[in-house]
């Protein structure tokens, strides 16, 4: 225990090329039900479009998060992740971009911190507006996933501290 210090908080910070791969039809019901942030698109001839880019993405402790930071009352749609490793987190413009809705399945692609690749496909489980667009762009997944994507169990790339009188 750090006097002055009232918590200590991991996290992974990393990049991952994120690809939507989905049906036009499927996308469209999930608008109707109003799981999604993004207007309807333009009309295609496509029945399977597929949607990605380069993301900044944050593996965290989604009860640390909460209690101290209240990540969860940024939500707009769905929920937060919680433990489970196939769980995202969508900033806003993230999903508008991929056109990504809450149950849509996404691929991050990357590379382990030792040179390998790495691929997972997760669930879309929430939105999450925080204002500033930098932040609405990212993805956020549990610690426990980061961990696994980089192949760095038990690490942090990032220790944020909480004092009893800074927030």
């Amino acid at each position: 225990k750090i006097d002055g210090v009232r918590a200590v908080v991991p996290r992974i910070n990393f990049g991952a090329y994120i690809e939507h791969s989905y049906k036009v039809a499927d996308e469209k019901k999930l608008r109707a039900a109003n799981m999604c942030v993004h207007k309807a698109p333009k009309a295609t001839t496509q029945k399977q479009v597929s949607r990605q880019g380069p993301s900044m993405g944050v593996g965290i402790s989604a009860k640390a998060e909460n209690k101290l930071r209240d990540l969860n009352k940024k939500v707009i749609l769905g929920r937060m992740i919680n433990k489970k490793p196939k769980e995202i987190l969508l900033g806003r413009l993230l999903a508008k971009r991929l056109h990504a809705c809450i149950g849509s399945k996404i691929t991050l692609l990357g590379g382990t911190v030792f040179g390998e690749f790495s691929a997972r496909t997760l669930k879309v489980v929430g939105i999450l507006n925080q204002g500033p667009a930098i932040f609405d762009k990212m993805f956020y997944v549990s610690l426990a996933m980061g961990q696994y994507f980089l192949d760095i169990p038990n690490q942090a790339s990032k220790i944020l501290l909480f004092g009893k009188t800074y927030e």
